[in-house]
């Protein structure tokens, strides 16, 4: 359908000529919700190549086509051949050479006094259900010296996008509907299974009531040209038909494989833009070559440096192996007293935690922040951290005393006591990790050992109890049997009878 055609651009202009000379021009905006003609022009010129490119330069000139106003100029007549054909889906290259074996077919002139091109077309074109995997192209030739008449004509016109007949534009414009080009030997061209099928028509069909009978795009506003009469009208039918393609978005992908226009026709469109970006890319290209440079230039000082570095340092210990041994002992000692300064004889943060965590009992448990601050050569490092607790438990009154007594902490004290709403107890713990000292270590052990004999002691007397309380529980179960024991006999009458005896 003609709404299925996209508008890509603001404005495009469009030329034709037929062969006596007669030459017809249109300027279309697009935009919105339609496309509307903004001014046409017709002139007769000479039938020469050169008259008619002369009345086509006044043509663009009343028209005021800008330089980069998109431009397509095109025969009235015909001179030229079109086919649709269905043809395999191939890379570029493989394609044309397929379609150069069907232009062959197609005509008996021989390829090299041929000029071709063709347009790929929309898959929607193709009806033909059996054609999945297809690609449908449409074929357009002329001889090469038509063509040449027709490019002398036009480069009267200057720059142009393409130069093609208007019934070769068609698809995706106006796809799916019926176009029809009346004149003496009017044609119809209908949606076929694959492309257009064209139809040729006598007078009679070609009588009809309006432009949009012929060309029926829904979006097009004949703008002043419809004030004009229905013949007149109709003699735009084609410029309007290539200028309508022109403003579509398949304009500069048909030009890459549509019959190639010499260089000096081609426009040149972007020209700041392109200057733009050479000029983003010299300076790109710049600044890494810079950039590069800047860093082989660092390269090359820090390897300078490098080797200043090495010669010193050998320099060094070539001196150091000159030096006699007593220097050298000298320096050693010295060494080994420079580097003691930084020795760092304090406790490890892992053992420190692992004894804070193991004299901590439960149902108490360290919480809060855990601080510890230490800083090279220092053999002392302050430690501060929260426990918490239950309001009222014992377990750790003594806390303090045991971390004092920890042979790698030291100096602990608690820094205050806070009551919790939910019935807990924070206690702030300040100490010092740190070895203990030859004093503190023999306090501990004394003390040690008094414990160790006070409870080896406590020990003694906890048997001793339980041997006498044993005694006379078993004295008490003699006495329960009522047995008699006779009383040892008095030591002297052992001596008497002895004696006697």
């Amino acid at each position: 359908m003609s709404q299925s055609f996209k508008i890509a651009r603001g404005e495009c202009a469009a030329f034709s000529w037929t062969p006596d000379g007669v030459c017809h021009g249109v300027l279309l905006k697009g935009g919105g919700r339609e496309i509307k003609v903004l001014a046409t022009w017709s002139a007769a010129g000479g039938l020469k190549a050169s008259s008619i490119g002369e009345t086509l330069s006044m043509g663009r000139r009343e028209l005021g086509v800008k330089e980069g106003v998109y431009c397509i100029a095109g025969p009235e007549e015909g001179g030229w051949g079109m086919a649709d054909l269905l043809m395999p889906e191939l890379k570029p290259a493989e394609l044309r050479s397929a379609l150069a074996f069907e232009v062959r077919k197609r005509t008996p002139v021989a390829l090299e006094h041929l000029q071709w091109g063709y347009r790929v077309l929309p898959q929607e074109v193709i009806q033909d259900n059996g054609a999945t995997g297809k690609t449908a192209v449409r074929l357009f030739y002329v001889k090469s010296d038509l063509w040449r008449k027709w490019l002398e004509g036009a480069s009267g016109l200057g720059h142009l996008d393409m130069v093609a007949a208007a019934p070769v534009l068609l698809d995706p414009l106006m796809q799916g509907e019926a176009v029809l080009y009346p004149g003496e030997a009017g044609f119809r061209y209908l949606p076929g299974k694959v492309g257009r099928d064209v139809l040729p028509v006598g007078a009679d069909e070609c009588k009809v009531n309006s432009l949009h009978d012929c060309l029926p795009f829904e979006k097009l506003s004949l703008g002043e040209l419809e004030k004009k009469p229905l013949e007149e009208q109709l003699s735009y039918l084609k410029v309007i038909t290539m200028a309508l393609y022109g403003l579509g978005r398949d304009v500069d992908k048909d030009s890459k494989t549509m019959p190639a226009l010499p260089e000096k026709m081609k426009p040149a469109r972007y020209v700041a833009c392109r200057f733009i970006a050479a000029c983003l890319l010299f300076l790109i290209i710049a600044m890494l070559g810079v950039g590069l440079i800047n860093s082989m230039q660092k390269r090359v000082a820090r390897l300078r440096l490098i080797r200043a570095d090495i010669s010193k340092v050998e320099a060094e210990i070539a001196r150091l192996n000159g030096m006699d041994s007593t220097k050298a002992n000298q320096a050693a000692k010295d060494f080994e007293s420079e580097i003691s300064k930084y020795t760092f004889e304090a406790p490890e943060l892992p053992d420190v935690l692992i004894e804070v965590t193991q004299l901590v009992k439960p149902p108490a448990w360290i919480s809060g922040s855990f601080d510890w601050k230490t800083s090279l050569g220092e053999t002392v490092v302050p430690v501060t951290f929260t426990i918490r607790e239950p309001v009222g438990d014992g377990a750790n009154l003594d806390l303090c005393k045991r971390l004092n007594d920890s042979p790698i902490l030291g100096d602990a004290q608690e820094l205050k006591s806070t009551i919790l709403r939910d019935n807990k107890q924070e206690r702030r713990i300040t100490l010092k990790a740190r070895y203990d000292t030859a004093e503190e270590r023999e306090y501990v052990e004394r003390e040690q050992a008094e414990l160790k004999a006070r409870l080896a002691e406590e020990a003694r007397k906890a048997a001793v109890a339980e041997k006498q309380a044993a005694q006379e529980e078993n004295d008490g179960d003699n006495g329960d049997n009522g047995e008699d024991n006779p009383p040892p006999p008095p030591q002297g009458v052992n001596a008497d009878e002895n004696g006697a005896e």
